[in-house]
């Protein structure tokens, strides 16, 4: 089972969704183990149980709502850690953006069934809001 290198399935008879991902899209998906931590930024009209998740933690990385084209509707006021289950395919794709303005371009975490393919061990009020606008502070 996988991709060979011209994006074609190595052997068709055992054609996963992971060929299906990467003749779609263009990208050679990696399926995920079970126990990866993923993060999910979350509020607003965005919910805690959503396909999208992603392996870094968004405190950690500078313009990470560009990156990872978070649009505005969701609030960013929570992040939640979770692990893979297993009990759902889970695979990376990179993330288009958007709104206007955005990079896009980050991994994300497809999660197809997220309520029994993500254990979540921490939610936390997160500072993810959509401006990220630096504030200069004059001396």
């Amino acid at each position: 089972m996988g991709v060979d290198a011209s994006g074609d399935c190595a052997d068709s008879s055992q054609c996963s969704m992971e060929c299906e991902f990467s003749r779609n899209d263009q990208f050679a998906a990696s399926i995920l183990g079970v126990g990866t931590t993923v993060y999910r930024v979350f509020g607003g009209a965005s919910e805690l149980n959503s396909r999208y998740w992603a392996l870094e933690n968004p405190q950690a990385i500078p313009g990470y709502r560009s990156l990872m084209g978070i649009p505005g509707s969701n609030s960013g006021k929570y992040i939640a850690t979770g692990q893979l289950t297993g009990n759902s395919d889970a695979y990376t794709s990179i993330a288009e953006p958007a709104e206007a303005g955005q990079t896009g371009g980050g991994t994300q975490v497809e999660v197809e069934d997220p309520a029994t393919g993500v254990q979540i061990n921490s939610v936390v009020t997160g500072d993810m809001g959509p401006v990220e606008i630096p504030v200069l502070i004059e001396p």
